[in-house]
């Protein structure tokens, strides 16, 4: 499976960053930079999705600039108007954001923490 530039196979959510701190462990993922997993005493505390899957409806994602719909994809930041693209053709809007299925890359990492830029 190809996924971006210059990445050929491995699951399509991208690098999986697993996380184990005492009894919590996590999934972090290149796609989107979201939280895939996120457990305590193995019980799922996140409705997550497999590592062979991406997410649906922004399970994990950070939702970023914005978390909801914008009217027409309008909005406005540091005084400018800025038009982001309509991906939600039935309400006209712009939904959940534009970093949902941008590649993030890992910046810093160890067993119990990552931090995704």
């Amino acid at each position: 499976m190809h996924h971006g530039a210059g990445r050929v196979s491995g699951p399509p959510s991208g690098e999986q960053v697993e996380l184990r701190h005492g009894p919590w462990s996590a999934v972090a993922v290149e796609v989107g930079g979201a939280l895939r997993a996120l457990e305590h005493d193995g019980a799922p505390l996140l409705d997550g999705y497999p590592a062979g899957e991406m997410a649906r409806g922004g399970r994990g994602q950070p939702l970023l600039p914005w978390p909801n719909r914008l009217a027409e994809g309008r909005y406005r930041f540091g005084g400018r108007a800025i038009e982001a693209p309509v991906n939600e053709r039935s309400t006209g809007s712009a939904i959940h954001g534009l970093t949902r299925w941008t590649s993030w890359r890992v910046a810093e990492r160890g067993p119990s923490r990552c931090a995704m830029e």
